[in-house]
């Protein structure tokens, strides 16, 4: 996964009370990092595509909001927990993807409007190249959230049996079937973050589906009628055929 990009804060308050050089190195390090942003944009495809921006710690919501004032479409999947303060329960949106915002946008558009929006630390991708989230893996944590399910996150996993979802709102929905704490769970995953979602679901309205590899043959081993005479069979190794440095002793073998 690509690092972030550096971030910058070239904002000065008071410019009069810097320096020649304090004014030439702040203005030399954002020129640096407008080329920089410019050059994520161009590396973007030039269709419309959902992408992973990583953002600075609890700053989520304020990088959403930002985004959607300057008119792109953005996505911060949210789940609501309880907590317990000194005097009361409270319910809290939490983000699903802590640490990160989707923003749907293309080349075509000034990428460096959206690098430069504060708290965005930068475009996850891969070889200096932002990378686009899956569109069927990101439609299918949006259903989920439409449908009002309930969501959590969860720990990503590859592995298990793939289901696909027969009855109820989401219908058509595939993912990985566990069951955890005596409950059944559907897990939705964006595998270019590494993450899961999980999602309570019943076992009644899922059906599992055939591995991509398909039945695995299990290996078939001659029976002894079969075997050849002219085969030759393994002979057990002959204690003189052992080499002394390796002849073990066991001699000692339960005596302090």
């Amino acid at each position: 996964m690509q690092q972030p990009p550096e971030f910058v804060d070239t904002t000065v308050t008071d410019v009069g009370r810097l320096s020649i050089a304090g004014v030439v190195d702040v203005l030399f390090r954002g020129e640096r990092f407008l080329r920089m942003s410019l050059d994520v944009a161009a590396a973007c495809p030039k269709t419309d595509g959902w992408y992973a921006l990583y953002v600075r710690a609890r700053q989520e919501k304020a990088v959403s909001a930002a985004l959607k004032r300057k008119g792109y479409d953005e996505f911060l999947p949210l789940y609501r927990v309880r907590r317990q303060w000194s005097h009361r329960i409270a319910q809290v949106d939490l983000p699903l993807f802590p640490g990160y915002v989707f923003c749907r946008f293309k080349s075509a558009q000034p990428g460096a409007r959206i690098v430069t929006t504060p708290g965005v630390m930068g475009i996850v991708g891969f070889a200096g190249k932002p990378a686009p989230i899956d569109q069927s893996e990101m439609s299918a944590i949006y259903r989920a959230l439409e449908a009002g399910i309930a969501t959590e996150p969860w720990k990503f996993t590859a592995a298990g049996q793939r289901v696909r979802v027969t009855q109820g709102p989401l219908t058509g929905l595939e993912g990985i079937f566990i069951e955890a704490k005596k409950n059944h769970r559907l897990l939705l995953s964006l595998s270019l973050l590494q993450r899961s979602v999980a999602i309570q679901i019943e076992e009644a309205s899922v059906s599992a589906l055939a591995s991509e590899y398909g039945t695995r043959r299990q290996p078939r081993y001659p029976s002894p009628d079969e075997r050849s005479s002219e085969t030759p069979q393994p002979q057990p190794l002959k204690r003189a055929q052992l080499p002394q440095s390796r002849s073990l002793s066991f001699s000692n073998l339960g005596r302090n």
